[in-house]
């Protein structure tokens, strides 16, 4: 991850994506925050439209870490063919991703509307 920084000379998911080429766009997900995909090549966010901004931001930051680390092909066969997957840990790894992403920037805790029992990863 600090290799990525130190190239694009940010640490603003928005920004990184623009520049890995990973389209976001934003739709109203009801009670879903965000997801990612990989498609043809191609690398999609999709962020629910409702959250604030803050909770966008991290929101992004958790979804690249999905597309940066895991392979969905490999996630995908393992879930339909096996019991290996455990999801959680998947989740774990993109919050563990976010939080080195945003931890120079943890002002966002005292703005979000994220359940306050995530936060502890920020600590």
């Amino acid at each position: 991850m600090k290799n990525l920084v130190d190239k694009w000379g940010t640490a603003n998911p928005f920004s990184l994506c623009k520049y890995l080429g990973i389209l976001i766009i934003y739709k109203d997900l009801g009670e879903i925050k965000g997801y990612s995909m990989k498609r043809l090549g191609k690398k999609l966010i999709c962020i629910n439209e409702n959250l604030n901004e803050v909770d966008k931001l991290f929101t992004c930051a958790h979804e690249m870490g999905h597309l940066l680390c895991h392979n969905f092909e490999d996630l995908k066969f393992l879930k339909e063919n096996t019991n290996l997957v455990n999801i959680s840990s998947y989740e774990n790894e993109a919050n563990l991703f976010a939080k080195e992403l945003l931890k120079d920037n943890q002002c966002w805790c005292r703005y979000s509307k994220i359940n306050p029992k995530y936060w502890e990863i920020f600590r």
